[in-house]
């Protein structure tokens, strides 16, 4: 039997013991660890657990069962079954065959780079859609997977979008999520595939685009949820708090500075909020922003003049983003890549925000530690993107009129994409006006209805 002490894992957490308890009850032998044993504790845990979350625990579990595979001698192979956390199956890309991760990368470049001459040519895509695309072909294979459909038989991107399969993929997207942007994004991207990359039957090819026509939702303006959002600055103090954290964060660095990657992170962390409010870009193009090329730094006396210039093809309107960083925004860039950014990277890598060992960040883990950062200094429930929609807001709240400086600082292709995420539906200052005109006619500046009637019964035209 699989015992703790004989793997050593009093060294990897106390939570491995259910399920090396389960694997002793059941018999279930080293050798004989695989996905089907895992599959069946989780069944254990949802049938005699009194945990509340299951899934949660079952998650970590399998996370620790895997670490313990990379760390410690002896220990069986780490296991690929999918853990389900509510939106998709978690599994690792590379878990995938080789011949399915194969042929999404030929499919995606077959989408970025058509000969404008061949027979059965679309349109190229641009980078931003095929990287959205591969999200959503790996997220379609992931949700298959947690059908029950077996990860091995995912040989290549055909198996994805067959019509049978594409069914159950955004069924099951639709029971966890309802009708959403993304579950219409997801059908006209397998029906989208279809057509250019497998070019299955055409009834085939006719039910994919059923269902992207079917489950398509135009999201006008802002959702609930970030409208929501946004009504905490509605109070002057909570902008001020955000807009100030920055050079709080970096004097207080300057008064206790010891020198600790601690401090370098949290500069970091200030850094990307400046360029968040001075230049709010998406986390994509803040993520991947480098030194040797999006960031020109120009000593001028004793100011440095910054530049940051991301080129069209980078971002996702393909719209350039081209500034000068006001002097205390480049203040804080200098400072930080002078002082603070070599103790993250130890000097490496190009990007201004290096992850481990120089690299590039991953967006979603950056994003987050953002929105963690903010709400730990400022008690601000709040995200990176959030930045766009704000910028709106308190600039179209002082200048009510001057939706095209909004719409070239977005980057929006059009006049009316910046005005249906912005200017409707806001019913906010109609309100305040009609509050203003109900204080007036309780104050008597204003007649009442009645007055203007009798005025009018009694000839006066005034």
């Amino acid at each position: 039997m699989i015992s703790e002490r004989s793997c050593g894992a009093e060294d990897i957490g106390s939570h491995l013991s259910r399920l090396l308890s389960f694997f002793s009850r059941e018999n279930i032998e080293p050798e004989d660890v695989d996905d089907e044993a895992f599959l069946a504790f989780h069944d254990a845990l949802k049938r005699g657990s009194i945990e509340e979350k299951p899934d949660v625990l079952f998650r970590g579990i399998v996370r620790l069962w895997n670490e313990a595979a990379r760390t410690t001698k002896g220990w069986p192979p780490p296991t690929n079954v999918p853990t389900l956390d509510g939106r998709r199956s978690v599994v690792p890309a590379e878990s995938f065959p080789a011949s399915f991760r194969a042929d999404v990368e030929a499919c995606l470049f077959q989408a970025g780079e058509l000969d404008p001459f061949a027979k059965d040519y679309f349109r190229p895509l641009r980078a931003a859609t095929v990287k959205s695309m591969r999200q959503q072909l790996y997220f379609g294979a992931r949700t298959l997977v947690a059908s029950g459909f077996p990860i091995a038989r995912i040989t290549s991107v055909s198996v994805v979008v067959d019509v049978t399969h594409a069914e159950t993929i955004l069924r099951r997207m639709r029971q966890e999520k309802g009708d959403t942007p993304s579950l219409g994004g997801l059908a006209g991207t397998l029906s989208s595939v279809a057509a250019r990359w497998v070019k299955p039957a055409e009834a085939d090819t006719e039910r994919l685009r059923d269902f992207a026509r079917r489950l398509a939702v135009k999201q006008k303006g802002m959702t609930a949820k970030n409208r929501a959002r946004l009504e905490q600055f509605d109070n002057p103090a909570n902008v001020r708090a955000l807009f100030n954290l920055p050079e709080r964060v970096r004097s207080q660095a300057e008064r206790k500075h010891d020198g600790t990657n601690r401090e370098a992170v949290r500069m970091a962390m200030a850094l990307a909020v400046e360029i968040l409010i001075v230049a709010p870009m998406r986390m994509a193009n803040l993520a991947g922003l480098r030194l040797d090329k999006h960031i020109k730094i120009v000593r001028h006396g004793r100011q440095d003049i910054i530049h940051i210039n991301i080129p069209a093809g980078e971002t996702k309107t393909s719209a350039p983003i081209d500034l000068t960083l006001p002097a205390e925004s480049a203040n804080l860039l200098a400072k930080f890549v002078q002082t603070y950014r070599p103790r993250i990277a130890g000097g490496e890598g190009p990007y201004l925000f290096p992850g481990r060992g120089g690299a590039r960040r991953a967006e979603t883990k950056f994003s987050s530690a953002i929105s963690t950062f903010i709400l730990r200094e400022t008690g601000l429930l709040f995200n990176p993107h959030l930045f766009r929609h704000l910028a709106a807001k308190l600039h179209l709240a002082a200048h009510p009129e001057d939706i095209e400086s909004v719409r070239q600082l977005l980057g929006h292709t059009t006049t009316k994409v910046t005005l249906n995420a912005y200017a409707a539906p806001n019913t906010k200052p109609a309100f305040a006006k009609w509050d203003r005109t109900v204080a007036a006619i309780r104050g008597g500046s204003i007649p009442a209805a009645r007055d203007l009637s009798r005025g009018a019964r009694n000839g006066d035209s005034t």
